[in-house]
């Protein structure tokens, strides 16, 4: 859990503030959504991050979200997340987020419509199964498919040696 202090951040001559200040220095809130957004430093997904010092008196860096959650609601239990209600990974609205597994992420992510698993349940496919059959039972050159898809063409060979989406059961 979050000491309640900020450390100071390479040269800076700033004196360790308390979390609480500091942090909600950093949101922003929008009156029309209720998310409280975080405005500092996000990673590439727009999770916020945050520096603050441990029990131990070491720099910690924890997700936004999360210490919202801990400065409510104390800690976090072992193997819980942090799950948004609103889909906004910026927010940190304590009234936004509740406590999950792992599994609940998942099953919150696919019921929402946010899962990687599309095209029939192939990570990060290009095509469809409708496309893969298409290719299966064309007779077209390799590179032509390639082209009409905007695929390389070892994908399309892959597909027709059955090497990727074998679980696509077709006859060719």
């Amino acid at each position: 859990m979050p000491k309640g202090v900020y450390p100071r951040v390479g040269n800076s001559k700033r004196k360790p503030e308390p979390i609480e200040g500091r942090f909600w220095s950093k949101v922003k809130k929008n009156e029309e959504t209720g998310c409280w957004e975080w405005t500092a430093t996000k990673n590439k997904t727009g999770y916020g991050s945050v520096a603050y010092v441990d029990d131990n008196g070491k720099t910690k860096m924890q997700r936004s979200h999360r210490v919202s959650w801990i400065m409510k609601n104390g800690k976090i239990p072992d193997g819980m997340n942090v799950l948004h209600k609103c889909d906004n990974p910026s927010c940190v609205n304590p009234d936004h987020l509740f406590l999950g597994t792992h599994k609940d992420n998942m099953e919150d992510m696919c019921l929402k419509g946010r899962s990687y698993l599309k095209n029939g349940g192939i990570i990060a496919a290009k095509l469809n199964p409708d496309q893969v059959i298409e290719i299966l039972k064309s007779n077209d050159k390799v590179k032509d498919i390639a082209k009409r898809y905007s695929i390389t063409r070892g994908s399309v060979r892959n597909i027709k040696r059955r090497i990727t989406w074998r679980s696509l059961n077709v006859p060719v």
